[in-house]
């Protein structure tokens, strides 16, 4: 299993608006510039915004409690293969745990998904690794049959969730170095 390293415990988690944060992601997103959102968490490193990750309900007919499921997690270049990714996405799994949803999230990252393969903190769902046909509008003679990652979030020490959401805070993003005239709205 590749856990996150050292470096990724160093990175600061905090309740961000996806919405006004997701245009200095998304052109980083390995799938999609969408948003569709309804939280997120972000990360900093040392001052440096590295991070996001977002989720969005999951409606469905089969589950009878609340569900959740993971919509983007996107690491700035620069930061990637750190373990960072999995902190924010265990860390949105740990939120959702105790806000007393189920939480799902599908990839088709090699690493995120063999990560979640190994972890007591993911389940395999009946979809994990199970090959589908791709439907992202191309034509036909280009469809190929991919396997993607498909896990549940089960936690596996209730105790940690108020250590890991302890460490998650609102700060003031205006104070950050993210936008050129310091607002959020410059982005946009």
């Amino acid at each position: 299993m590749s856990a996150p390293s050292p470096v990724a415990d160093t990175v600061d988690l905090f309740r961000c608006d996806g919405r006004r944060l997701w245009s200095l992601f998304r052109r980083h997103h390995y799938l999609s510039g969408t948003y569709n959102g309804h939280g997120a968490i972000c990360g900093l490193l040392e001052g440096n915004l590295v991070g996001f990750a977002s989720y969005i309900t999951y409606p469905s007919g089969t589950i009878p409690q609340p569900a959740r499921r993971e919509h983007r997690t996107v690491i700035l270049p620069d930061y990637q293969g750190m373990g960072i990714g999995v902190r924010l996405s265990d860390a949105l799994g740990w939120m959702m745990l105790l806000e007393g949803y189920r939480y799902f999230s599908k990839t088709s990252h090699p690493r995120m998904g063999g990560y979640r393969n190994q972890s007591p903190l993911w389940r395999p769902t009946s979809k994990n690794e199970v090959a589908r046909d791709d439907d992202t509008g191309r034509s036909r003679w280009e469809l190929k049959r991919t396997a993607s990652f498909s896990h549940e979030f089960i936690g596996d020490n209730p105790e940690l969730y108020a250590t890991v959401l302890s460490n998650i805070v609102t700060p003031d993003v205006s104070q950050l170095s993210l936008f050129d005239d310091g607002s959020p709205d410059a982005e946009q």
